[in-house]
């Protein structure tokens, strides 16, 4: 289980998709750009209420969504085709500005690319709903007066969301079909419960608001990474891969056959974790180390490198690193493989 690598919540041009809401006259071609065929054009319309609609076509697509200062961009790797009031700029050679004052929210749809989205906006709730192919959705949209309630909705395909400290919002995020991550890889520490409860998000956001769980990452989100420092992390009843970054974490993976590992190689220096696998058939996963670790299914909290410390519980698998570890099972069923280096194996049973 080689952990993903983690998800940047910045802003280069990025992608959604063309969809049926996005019909309609079509009454400006960007001028900066070649003759834009709407099949591989990314659409953009304001619509009465102040909905911004922004859909991509079929292709693999990258939309940056920038509301900030008063200013409202689409960017993008395609041809644009922008509905008046919303125009052509000449700041990329796909991009479209809309009114900031007009735009009261933002939609954004893909389609059956692989597609990457990326929202960053100050004063509009923000939803996003991703089709078919494996998607990446970025969100660091802040907010210092009010609380947004933003939707992601992530379609067919293996699915990453990645949120930073978006202050003042609540993300509300549903995992759909394939297999679908939610990551808080640019923020402090983090809570998240695959619960279906707002009971989630950063536990270090940005002043004056305070930091708030408001957030409701559901339970058909299979897999969580959290932040750099400690994090408290709880699966579901399903088979879920939870990774806890850097400090000191606590895992409950709960039901199903689920996979934890509580720090990355990546990490400044290893920290003490807490990794219960709770019912099913469990892993923990020291397999991005280069160096030696010492894993025993014993409930003691003796794993990990020299002076770590990690408890390791109701776990009944073992997976090694790159070095020349020892790892040592329990009395129960148990699958333990060494990969790199020499390793002392011992099934204990």
């Amino acid at each position: 289980m080689k952990s993903r690598p983690a998800l940047v919540v910045a802003f280069p041009a990025v992608g959604l998709a063309v969809f049926a809401l996005m019909t309609g006259p079509r009454t400006h071609v960007a001028s900066a750009q070649p003759a834009a065929d709407a099949t591989h054009s990314v659409i953009v319309k304001l619509i009465g209420d102040g909905e911004m609609q922004v859909a991509a076509p079929d292709d693999d697509t990258e939309i940056t969504v920038n509301g900030q200062f008063s200013h409202m961009s689409v960017q993008s790797n395609l041809p644009t085709i922008a509905t008046a009031p919303c125009v052509a700029e000449a700041t990329y050679p796909y991009a479209v500005g809309c009114p900031f004052d007009q735009v009261k929210s933002v939609l954004v749809l893909t389609s059956a690319g692989d597609d990457v989205v990326h929202t960053l906006l100050e004063a509009q709730p923000v939803t996003v709903i991703t089709g078919d192919g494996n998607d990446i959705v970025t969100d660091n949209s802040l907010n210092f007066t009010t609380v947004f309630h933003d939707l992601f909705l992530l379609g067919d395909g293996d699915d990453r969301a990645g949120f930073g400290n978006s202050t003042g919002v609540a993300n509300d995020v549903f995992g759909g079909p394939g297999r679908d991550e939610v990551e808080y890889g640019n923020v402090l520490s983090v809570s998240i419960s695959l619960d279906d409860l707002a009971n989630d998000g950063p536990l270090d956001e940005q002043v004056p608001l305070p930091a708030t769980l408001n957030d409701n990452i559901r339970s058909d989100v299979e897999d969580i990474t959290g932040g750099h420092a400690a994090d408290i992390l709880i699966g579901s009843d399903s088979n879920n891969l939870i990774i806890g970054g850097g400090d000191t974490d606590t895992i409950h993976g709960l039901g199903g056959d689920d996979t934890m590992n509580g720090d990355s190689e990546l990490a400044f220096f290893a920290n003490t974790d807490i990794m219960d696998g709770g019912d099913g058939t469990d892993t923990v996963s020291y397999d991005d180390r280069s160096a030696p670790v010492n894993v025993s299914l014993d409930g003691v909290a003796n794993d990990g490198a020299p002076g770590e410390l990690d408890n390791v519980i109701n776990t009944e698998n073992i997976i090694g690193g790159g070095g020349n570890d020892t790892l040592t099972g329990n009395a129960g069923p148990n699958v333990i493989r060494g990969l790199g280096g020499n390793d002392m194996i011992d099934g204990a049973a």
